[in-house]
């Protein structure tokens, strides 16, 4: 388990397949109205406050889960009450899912084609095709890759979310 704090508000938590068998998870099966999900979900609070982060859930609490090629990466950020000065700032790095769009199948290709390491899935809906990255992709590699698609404003793993609901995923891409 890879356990990094981002600020007082935010923790990142990356589990890989075998970890999340030994919860008793899996990323599919994720849902907050399971038992074990919960208790889960608190085991790995636990963790991270074993590692010395303090995370002091005092307010609404936001849990998002991202699929990562061998695990889930999740990241659990406390909002702060509302009037609260603070602000919660966006978490902008690679594995954070980026979506691209065009309505040309072959321009969604190209610019799949830049990404090396990045795991890509493409998805399409009424003559509209959107390419979803995840994992380790470059700022220069999403630049190129926008040359040929237009960059959608929702990203993230909320974004994502949204995709796998309401597109229809294209197989063998």
């Amino acid at each position: 388990m890879k356990i990094e704090s981002v600020n007082e508000y935010r923790v990142e938590i990356e589990l890989a397949d075998s970890e999340m068998a030994q919860l008793g998870i899996s990323y599919e099966a994720l849902n907050w109205e399971d038992i074990e999900t919960r208790r889960a979900m608190w085991n790995i609070i636990n963790a991270v406050r074993e590692n010395g982060i303090d995370l002091t859930l005092s307010g609404k609490v936001l849990i998002e889960a991202g699929k990562l090629k061998n695990g889930c990466r999740l990241i659990i950020t406390v909002l702060p009450p509302r009037g609260d000065a603070a602000s919660v700032k966006s978490l902008v790095k690679g594995g954070v899912p980026a979506m691209l769009r065009s309505r040309e199948k072959t321009n969604i290709e190209k610019a799949a084609s830049f990404f090396k390491n990045a795991e890509t899935s493409l998805y399409e809906r009424d003559g509209v095709y959107v390419l979803a990255v995840s994992g380790d992709y470059s700022d220069n590699e999403l630049y190129r890759a926008e040359e040929f698609c237009e960059s959608s404003k929702n990203t993230g793993t909320l974004a994502a979310a949204f995709l796998e609901e309401y597109f229809n995923k294209c197989e063998g891409f």
